[in-house]
């Protein structure tokens, strides 16, 4: 499965109810403009832009390109641009998400250089110990010790580069129909996600994980995370 089809799938199961969409919401008045940075395949953009102006969908994959074209909607223009050259030249937005961040320090710099002042900026992190971004773990005995050290120094950044207006833990849930489902999805993810070498062995464990989260038929991974809601210093 090419990287595309695995995005789709991947998000396809994620936060059915739109906690996430819902509290976005919160701080978006009507006639505003958004910028979704690293939008990937528009799971924000798209049910927000109901609500919006106009929302820009930044993201730096080439192979997104055709999948807009294919979902085209009047007030939802995606950019195939660097983040970094497009804040450069474009920041007049009243709303910047940030979700699900690859975790960049001097990206988070450049923001709150560019950021206008009256701009909220929304960031959405993950909880490295959700059900979800736990399955990795159970899976190989591969150390992601760094990249927690990382995202909590980035998490820690925050609150100095920003006026934290407000953060709020939210609880979200990927919801996969049944077992064959959420196996094929979550192993592709994983080859996605970390690149994971899959083996009868790792088959067998990642089998063993999800029945242990089977919840009247479906299965059901919790997933938390950090809702933060900034504004410039």
């Amino acid at each position: 499965m090419n990287f595309l089809k695995a995005f789709i799938e991947d998000c396809k199961y994620y936060d059915l109810e739109e906690i996430e969409v819902k509290s976005i919401l919160k701080y978006l008045k009507k006639d505003q403009t958004i910028l979704d940075i690293g939008a990937g395949i528009g799971r924000l953009s798209f049910p927000i832009s109901k609500y919006a102006k106009e929302v820009i969908a930044l993201d730096n994959n080439e192979e997104l390109i055709t999948y807009f074209k294919k979902h085209k909607r009047k007030n939802i223009k995606f950019i195939y641009m660097n983040i970094k050259d497009y804040i450069k030249k474009y920041n007049n937005f009243n709303l910047y998400i940030f979700a699900w961040p690859v975790i960049n320090i001097k990206l988070i710099n450049l923001i709150e250089k560019y950021l206008p002042k009256e701009t909220i900026l929304i960031i959405i992190i993950p909880d490295n110990n959700s059900d979800y971004e736990t399955i990795i773990n159970k899976l190989t005995k591969k150390s992601f010790k760094k990249d927690k050290e990382k995202k909590n120094k980035f998490l820690e950044l925050l609150t100095k580069k920003f006026t934290l207006i407000k953060k709020r833990d939210i609880n979200t849930k990927y919801t996969y129909p049944n077992e064959k489902t959420a196996f094929r999805v979550l192993k592709n993810a994983m080859k996605l996600w970390f690149n994971l070498k899959f083996n009868k062995t790792i088959d067998n464990k990642l089998k063993e994980v999800i029945k242990e989260h089977e919840k009247n038929k479906k299965i059901i991974f919790g997933e938390k995370i950090y809702f933060y809601v900034l504004k410039k210093k």
